[in-house]
Order: C-alpha cells, then structure tokens, then sequence
C-alpha cells in the first residue's frame, strides 16, 4: 500500500504527565502526528506508565491536533488538556487519566483563539495575546473545573511589549509570574494593575522557567 504522505513532513507531538488516582500510577501521554501542507487529523496516541515502564496504543483523538503544534498537557481534576481542532472550531480537549477517553471542556467566550491552556492557582487556565496591542495579555481561570460559568478574566498590561508568554503561577494574593521572551521573569499585581521585571542573580542570558510540586517520594518507589 502506497504511503498516504507522499510530500515532505515531519512527525511532531503533544505530550503530558498526569497522575491516575484509580491505580496510583503516572502516565505519559504522546499524541503524535504529521506536519504537512494539507489538513492532517490523523494522530497516534500512546500511553507510558510508570509502574509497568512499558508504552501502549489506546483509542486515537476525534480531534485535530495537528494545528497546534507541540503542546504540553495542562494536568487538573485528573485530566491532560490540549487545545485542539473540532470541524472548524477550536476547543479544549481532555484526555481523563482513569478512563484514557478524550472529551471537550467548556471553553470561554473568547475574543480571538487561543492555542494554549496551562495551570493557574490550580485551575485550567487560557491565555490570549492581543495581538493589537503587544504589551496586553488576556488571562482566563476556570475557578470550578467543568462549570463554563465560573470562567474569569484578567488583563495583564506592561510597560514593555512582548514577543511570547508563558504564565508560571498565580498567588492567592494576586502574583501573577510569567516568563517572557525566554528570558525574562515578570511580575504582574492583579489587583494594583502594575508590573515589575524580576532579576535573577546567576540566571543565564537565555533561560526557560517551569514549575514543580516538592514531594518526600521517590518515583523509583512507585515501580
């Protein structure tokens, strides 16, 4: 049989780490697919867990995947969520960790699309560039998992104008931390509506910033 992808392409992936309460397990999730010119929505999703250390095939996404690419899963309640293609829509779409089947999360109501979801305080998290204005980023909290209602917004506005973000975390004060540029640290007051950059002695010229849970646990213990 002739290979449905006779023009050049590469295979790219979205990928997570959650842990699955109901067996007491991490999981690696691997959604891969092709990058190619035309419209692509086949996709291969692969699940690695720690216990067994062994890689399995389970039931592909309903969902384009392929026009966002190399996503990192937001993990919360259980779930990794990626933002994808329905038809012509974009949504977000969970993968639940217990039952390993992709659904769709109430999104909100969005001025333009957004292509990327994270975890805030928490909760599900999207963030929206304003493209018509540089230094303005529109920040959207899901304060109950699952209910569309309890969506809520902040605008981040700084001095300087932007090329990416990548929100790191939100107090219970109203911090709000993000990377930008990759390499830069900023610092936005929610409820003063002021920004400050944030320096690091020892940092790089060039750095990423990510999060992390401390835990007593060793994941060789877990095996």
């Amino acid at each position: 049989m002739d290979s449905p992808f006779t023009i050049e392409s590469k295979v790219l992936a979205d990928y997570g780490l959650g842990y699955d309460s109901c067996i007491d397990d991490y999981k690696v999730v691997n959604i891969s697919y092709h990058d190619i010119e035309i419209e692509c929505a086949d996709n291969v999703v692969s699940v690695y867990a720690l216990k067994t250390n062994s890689w399995r095939r389970i039931e592909n996404s309903p969902y384009d995947h392929s026009r966002f690419e190399r996503q990192s899963g937001a993990f919360v309640c259980g779930a990794l969520h990626w933002v994808a293609r329905n038809g012509t829509e974009d949504v977000i779409v969970a993968l639940g960790l217990e039952d390993e089947k992709f659904r769709i999360v109430a999104s909100p109501n969005l001025d333009c699309n957004s292509d990327r979801v994270c975890v805030l305080g928490g909760g599900l998290c999207v963030f929206v560039e304003q493209f018509y204005d540089p230094g303005c980023l529109d920040v959207w909290v899901m304060k109950e998992y699952g209910v569309s209602d309890s969506w809520t917004k902040f605008t981040v506005t700084c001095d300087n104008s932007y090329d990416s973000w990548r929100p790191l975390s939100l107090s219970r004060t109203g911090q709000f931390l993000f990377n930008v540029e990759g390499y830069k640290l900023v610092l936005f007051d929610t409820r003063e509506k002021e920004s400050k950059e944030l320096l690091v002695h020892g940092c790089p010229a060039q750095f990423e910033a990510g999060t992390y849970v401390e835990s007593l646990v060793s994941p060789t213990r877990l095996c």
